[in-house]
């Protein structure tokens, strides 16, 4: 796999599809140079192919947690957890 490839395959291209005659297709590596390019991806060097595949790898493991919270509620012996996304709170309660 070259790094056209491998930095296409990390933002989500298919390496194949199915057409209207139902024939399976292999992307090629004209269209997936065309499409990264317009996506902004500097692809002038290996370096920087390299680079921007380094980045995107590391992307998952440096995104934060959302925020959470957790608080016991004595009488009913429950554990209620909130967990946030950006916009939209969804308490969650556990029985212990």
């Amino acid at each position: 796999m070259n790094l056209i490839e491998k930095l296409a395959e990390l933002v989500g291209f298919h390496p194949t599809y199915i057409n209207s005659y139902g024939e399976l297709v292999y992307a090629k590596d004209e269209a997936r140079h065309s499409l990264l390019n317009a996506m902004g991806y500097d692809l002038s060097s290996d370096d920087k192919i390299s680079t921007s595949i380094a980045e995107l790898e590391q992307t998952t493991w440096r995104n934060m947690l959302p925020p959470a919270h957790i608080a016991k509620q004595e009488a009913e012996q429950h554990h209620i957890i909130t967990v946030s996304y950006t916009h939209l709170t969804l308490p969650t309660i556990y029985s212990v």
